[in-house]
């Protein structure tokens, strides 16, 4: 498949573009997916790039919260690349209307760093199965980056509960912490001076916690793990 200016672009993978049956028999789940967006925003000079994670039972279910979840113009909003989380870590992703009572969670962790030769920040990032954030940010240091200078972390949010959408029966997944903030404050890390301590959303936490009501992320020891890789990659308007 050719996409613009002539570069390759993915073909979609059927199997991870489509909703899996419900562990309860109640009709499809609905998928969870990463999907990374390109647009612009007034003054930038370049494009810029968002992560979200959404909920439905295909890609394009998911489109009507993406383009309500960029912030900035909607003329150039483009899908670059998306992946269905479905295996992490050994365990099955599933989305659920019950709260999940296990003591992993799912994590968001995007990591940065330095190339002597390269004028921009490197960046890498991928979802962690872990228990605390510290666990999930020792986890993405060990993947990602290895050669790269003066690594830190960026980012690091959890996949919490999904959030009724209502938009085209949609339904979006919430990047935040719960209320907890000794579950969820990242405190510094001794072994990286560039990583100072970060406390809880404030924002999750004004709220009432980043555990919403909706769909619960679900995660059952599977003994699987998919390659974090694109499902589909190109340049898509939306």
């Amino acid at each position: 498949m050719i996409g613009r200016d002539g570069f390759m672009a993915a073909p979609p993978n059927p199997a991870a573009a489509t909703a899996v049956p419900s562990a309860s028999g109640a009709g499809p789940a609905p998928t969870l997916f990463l999907v990374v967006l390109g647009g612009r925003i007034a003054g930038a000079q370049i494009e810029l790039h968002d992560v979200r994670f959404v909920a439905g039972g295909s890609i394009d279910d998911t489109l009507p919260q993406l383009r309500r979840q960029w912030f900035g113009a909607r003329k150039g909003l483009h899908l670059d690349s998306w992946m269905a989380v479905r295996f992490v870590d050994g365990y099955r992703v599933e989305l659920r209307p019950e709260p999940f009572a296990g003591p992993e969670r799912l994590w968001f962790v995007n990591m940065g760093g330095y190339d002597p030769q390269q004028l921009a920040e490197l960046h890498a990032f991928g979802v962690f199965v872990a228990s605390s954030p510290q666990a999930a940010k020792a986890a993405a240091r060990r993947r990602f980056l290895p050669q790269a200078l003066e690594r830190h972390k960026d980012d690091l949010h959890g996949v919490e509960d999904a959030l009724a959408g209502g938009v085209d029966d949609c339904l979006e997944v919430q990047l935040s912490f719960a209320a907890d903030t000794a579950d969820t404050a990242d405190p510094a890390d001794p072994s990286d001076p560039s990583d100072p301590a970060e406390p809880a959303d404030a924002a999750a936490k004004a709220a009432g916690g980043g555990r919403q009501v909706g769909w619960a992320v679900h995660l059952i020891p599977d003994g699987r793990e998919q390659p974090q890789i694109p499902d589909w990659f190109g340049y898509r308007p939306i």
